[in-house]
């Protein structure tokens, strides 16, 4: 993502994981969108799939939309 001039430097004092996940749920109300991802895992034999969740994070409306313009713009462009 862009950073603008009056953003504060970004740090990870930990290491945070990437995950990868397979699909997304998202739950958006007057102020905030909450995401929930889970990675599809296969069953052998008769027993169904599952979707186990690895990550749930959520957001200000705002800091949603600018994800949205970033993806959006970046996606239109071909960016992986």
């Amino acid at each position: 993502m862009a950073r603008e001039a009056t953003e504060p430097p970004m740090t990870e004092p930990e290491i945070v994981p990437c995950l990868w996940t397979s699909g997304l749920a998202l739950e958006i109300n007057d102020t905030v969108v909450r995401i929930v991802g889970w990675a599809t895992m296969p069953h052998l034999g008769g027993e169904m799939d599952e979707r186990r969740i690895c990550i749930r994070f959520a957001m200000a409306n705002v800091t949603a939309r600018k994800l949205a313009e970033e993806l959006r713009r970046g996606l239109s462009r071909g960016a992986h």
